[in-house]
């Protein structure tokens, strides 16, 4: 080929035929010009095929991370309601010395679930949210393809904001704990037998129950484990969101999606708790269902319920839970309502 238009050049100048000469270079050139622009496009096309190759596969791994703090948020979750209900027992005044004794011998009462009157200020949560696949994920995307910028926008509000939510009321409720177990330590001869030691105190004991200035202690442990309750419940509900866009992505099947069997539901199992519920004469409130989700409504307010295992949701912008009797065939969908110690079965209408 090459041979090919050597010959002809050399024609055209052999002949003296300068203007066909010229014009058959600007040809040549043109020709070279788009030969290079093709080569550019296969080279530049192959190397954003590489580059959404490895998304996805960086991808699939931040769905397994995803996966792993969905379930170390839910661990949060449990935590805190038990915490909250520790809390409510004391703002409540209903614990007695005996009460204290009774939890310090429990076995099944373990501080590191929220469970333990003896270390409600004396003990926190850190939910641990990885994000080492996320930066990764992050890595040679300015020439992502645009049909991937909807997951990543996502993605980006997951860790960037509620994961790091999380992590600084980790540290916020950290410090507080630490902050307690100094002060507690250098003022009361019996903290360390309680808290190191877990021995029963009597001292420890009417302390608890009588001095109001533990009373003001346990109030500030609630209002930051309170946020720090809230920034737990919007991660995981956020994070939930964003495993299900990817699998969607990858049109993974649901009933083998590990977290959409564990905690989501389909409409058919929601609908055997839809209906109207009552405390008493003068307390009801509905269970309804809309888009795949369940929600409580107490005086036209509607709140959604976030699952948390088969029969227990937990409110999405609220400090209770609710859990389900088992519903088997859709029979006796009763709940009991669960929030900051005190609970309430409601059945239905």
């Amino acid at each position: 080929m090459i041979k090919f238009f050597r010959k002809i050049r050399q024609g055209l100048l052999t002949e003296n035929k300068f203007s066909k000469y010229f014009l058959y270079a600007i040809g040549e050139i043109i020709l070279v010009i788009i030969g290079i622009l093709i080569a550019l496009y296969i080279n530049n096309r192959n190397e954003v095929r590489i580059i959404e190759n490895k998304y996805i596969s960086n991808l699939q791994q931040v769905q397994n991370e995803l996966e792993v703090n969905i379930e170390n948020t839910t661990k949060g979750i449990n935590y805190y309601l038990n915490k909250m209900a520790n809390i409510g027992t004391v703002m409540h005044d209903t614990l007695t010395i005996e009460s204290y004794n009774i939890d310090m011998n429990n076995p099944n009462s373990k501080p590191s679930e929220g469970n333990g009157l003896n270390y409600i200020i004396f003990n926190t949560t850190q939910v641990n949210i990885l994000n080492n696949s996320f930066i990764k994920l992050n890595q040679n995307t300015d020439k992502l393809p645009s049909d991937y910028y909807s997951i990543q926008e996502v993605l980006n509000k997951v860790y960037s904001h509620h994961r790091t939510s999380v992590l600084d009321w980790n540290f916020k409720l950290l410090d507080l704990e630490n902050s307690n177990i100094a002060k507690f330590s250098d003022n009361y001869i019996w903290f360390n037998k309680v808290y190191y030691f877990e021995k029963s105190n009597l001292d420890a004991f009417k302390y608890f129950v009588n001095n109001p200035i533990y009373k003001n202690y346990v109030s500030q442990y609630y209002f930051l484990g309170l946020e720090h309750f809230e920034a737990i419940k919007k991660y995981r509900k956020e994070a939930i969101e964003a495993y299900l866009l990817i699998s969607e992505g990858f049109q993974l099947n649901r009933e083998t999606d590990s977290i959409s069997k564990n905690f989501l539901s389909n409409n058919k199992t929601l609908n055997c708790y839809v209906g109207t519920y009552s405390f008493d004469a003068n307390t009801s409130c509905e269970i309804a269902v809309d888009d795949n989700k369940l929600y409580l409504i107490d005086n036209n307010v509607s709140m959604e319920l976030l699952k948390l295992s088969q029969t227990k949701f937990v409110a999405a912008d609220y400090d209770f839970a609710i859990t389900f009797d088992d519903t088997y065939n859709c029979e006796t969908a009763n709940f009991v309502w669960q929030s900051e110690g005190q609970t309430f079965k409601f059945v239905i209408n």
